[in-house]
């Protein structure tokens, strides 16, 4: 955001300038009416053009220092308007960034090279990543359906319940078929039927 220090600098000095003149005509057009009161002590007559020609001066100055005054007022009141616009358009700018990313979603792509490095990391273990060829062949084997209409999945002597798009094994539920299946490949090989050999 811009800084108008500056323009606050100059218009307290002028403000400063223009109060001086205010006072400085009172206090001369006072002393303009205290020289015709000393004439008329020395018996002297003074008429009224007298009397107001030698307060004219002081108060022309005063009048000219009020105007300065006003003039500085509106000057400041123009650069708190331009703060306050900026702060206004900061806040209307947030706002908008915020928004963008509300209506992006949770599945919005990443903003920054290190997000887009970190998403693209699997969340499976480095185990699971690569089967080993007899659940290979026991995946395989079968032809993987998709959840709608389908109750029951037959997996190695085992069933997978299909509720909802989850996938259902001894009461813990699944996102994917995949990881009920490991989920049975690792915990439930007691049950399971062992490979015959020759």
């Amino acid at each position: 955001m811009r800084s108008y220090e500056a323009a606050r600098s100059l218009y307290r000095f002028l403000s400063f300038c223009a109060w001086c003149a205010i006072v400085g005509g009172g206090i001369l057009a006072i002393a303009g009416l205290a020289q015709v009161s000393e004439m008329r002590s020395f018996g002297s007559r003074s008429s009224d053009l007298i009397i107001i020609m030698s307060t004219v001066p002081g108060l022309g100055i005063a009048f000219l220092g009020f105007i300065g005054l006003a003039i500085v007022q509106n000057g400041r009141a123009t650069v708190d308007t331009a703060e306050y616009t900026q702060q206004m358009l900061q806040i209307a700018r947030d706002q908008l960034e915020v928004s963008r990313q509300a209506l992006r979603g949770p599945n919005a792509p990443a903003q920054s090279f290190a997000a887009a490095a970190k998403s693209d990391v699997p969340s499976d273990p480095p185990a699971s990543r690569h089967p080993s060829k007899q659940q290979h062949a026991a995946r395989t084997s079968e032809p993987k359906l998709k959840p709608s209409g389908q109750k029951t999945i037959h997996y190695r002597t085992k069933e997978i319940q299909v509720e909802n798009g989850k996938y259902l094994y001894n009461g813990i539920a699944f996102d994917t078929r995949d990881k009920a299946e490991r989920y049975i490949d690792a915990f439930a090989e007691t049950d399971l039927p062992k490979p015959e050999t020759s």
